[in-house]
């Protein structure tokens, strides 16, 4: 990947941070599996686990970021606690959806 980036871009190329990266990398593989069960979820009618894991993963959001703020000094934290506040729900909802399912087989 510097490869490609250095190519494209050459003396300006930016150097990749890959911790930062694989952060944004671990969202949007949640935000995606997210949106799988997000259009499940509404397809079978089944949308309360969804109001309560968005409500957990803010809570989780707002105070990791009141309560840890001062301990660091880079924005990418609010990212990995963002993540970190959805793997509840994203854990939670394939049961529901599961459970929701297997009534009909």
């Amino acid at each position: 990947l510097p490869k490609i980036i250095h190519l494209w871009l050459g003396e300006n190329a930016i150097s990749i941070n890959y911790t930062i990266a694989s952060c944004f990398a671990l969202y949007g593989c949640i935000f995606s599996w997210i949106a799988v069960l997000s259009t499940s979820a509404a397809g079978i009618g089944r949308l309360k686990t969804q109001m309560w894991g968005y409500l957990l993963a803010v809570l989780v959001k707002f105070l990791g970021i009141i309560l840890l703020s001062p301990f660091f000094n880079n924005w990418v934290f609010v990212i990995v606690i963002t993540s970190i506040g959805l793997l509840p729900y994203c854990i939670a909802q394939p049961i529901v959806i599961h459970k929701f399912l297997k009534q009909y087989n």
